[in-house]
């Protein structure tokens, strides 16, 4: 079973492996010993790195102000939403 703290770990690790390297040369294999967790651990709570990334970023607007967060709730290319943003 997951826990809160490591469920956090997991998501603060992808948040900043995801910003540094970009979702396709980021790996589970670098996310797990980041937040010190196991491979295995990763997969049970989000079963694939499309989930793991889609949580991250439901994660990031959850702290975001509210009109970030809102383009980032509209549906249409991800791409063109957060180039809206920036």
């Amino acid at each position: 079973m997951l826990t809160r703290t490591s469920n956090a770990a997991i998501l603060r690790a992808a948040k900043r492996l995801f910003s540094e390297a970009g979702f396709d040369r980021t790996g589970m294999d670098a996310i797990a010993p980041e937040a010190n967790v196991s491979k295995a651990t990763i997969y049970a709570k989000f079963g694939n790195k499309e989930r793991l990334f889609k949580a991250t970023l439901l994660n990031l607007m959850q702290d975001m102000p509210t009109p970030a967060g809102l383009i980032l709730r509209r549906t249409g290319p991800l791409s063109e939403r957060l180039h809206e943003i920036a």
